[in-house]
């Protein structure tokens, strides 16, 4: 592991492997351990690259406001030899790699998005059920209670809203509620990220060629339908935003 220095941040990131490189963007539960099969079995035919963003893992930041996005670039400009990368990002993770897809189309290969969020998009309109589930998340993060709010996340994000709470059970579980458990550890909560507003204009005025590179058959796609829980999702998340 090294680190990478961003402003007063040191990035806690693994690099393994040769050739075309693929960045990995965690979600914003998990931190680069998320990526740990994908990182090892891509390593053998690519140069991967997995960091801890500021808050999560093992990651070191002095408080301060930063961009999620001027971290990633300097993860590409340590790492990718100056040569353009394929991001793969899961949720919050998902759209660091969109917005650097806009904001920096030069250091952006192609991208394998799961789930991402999106800049400017709509707030979620949730079914009443999961909306129950949701409120009692917020209420937990009000109350203090750390530990609720763990147990809450991994219900929300690893079971899944719509499935039987402990669904999924075992070092998959404790992985999740450990890497959760650092983020929201409070000391880990003094700094804010400064997001782009919204990317979905410029989406739709430079579309980006987001599969390019990457097909049916490729590893990078595989990836994205292993993450996925279906393979239809995987397909939407690798085609451009409209």
């Amino acid at each position: 592991m090294q680190y990478i220095a961003s402003g007063r941040a040191s990035l806690a990131t693994e690099v393994a492997g040769d050739g075309e490189t693929v960045v990995f963007l965690h979600a914003n539960v998990c931190d680069r351990r998320m990526w740990r099969a994908q990182f090892d079995r891509m390593s053998a035919t690519h140069k991967v690259v997995a960091y801890d963003r500021r808050g999560f893992g093992e990651t070191r930041a002095e408080p301060e406001d930063f961009s999620a996005l001027a971290d990633l670039v300097a993860v590409l400009e340590a790492t990718a030899g100056g040569q353009p990368a394929i991001l793969v990002g899961c949720s919050l993770g998902g759209r660091i790699a969109l917005d650097a897809a806009v904001r920096h189309p030069s250091r952006v290969r192609a991208l394998v998005l799961i789930a991402p969020n999106v800049a400017g998009a709509p707030d979620p309109v949730y079914a009443p059920d999961i909306e129950a589930l949701m409120k009692q998340s917020k209420q937990a993060e009000a109350s203090g209670d750390l530990e609720r709010l763990n147990a809450m996340k991994a219900r929300l994000w690893l079971d899944g809203p719509l499935a039987l709470e402990g669904r999924v059970t075992g070092p998959a579980r404790d992985l999740l509620l450990d890497m959760n458990g650092i983020a929201l550890a409070p000391h880990r909560s003094d700094q804010t990220s400064i997001f782009n507003p919204s990317t979905t204009g410029f989406m739709r005025s430079r579309c980006l060629p987001l599969s390019s590179g990457v097909n049916s058959t490729s590893p990078m796609f595989r990836i994205a339908v292993a993450t996925s829980s279906r393979q239809s999702r995987a397909r939407r998340a690798m085609k451009c935003l409209t």
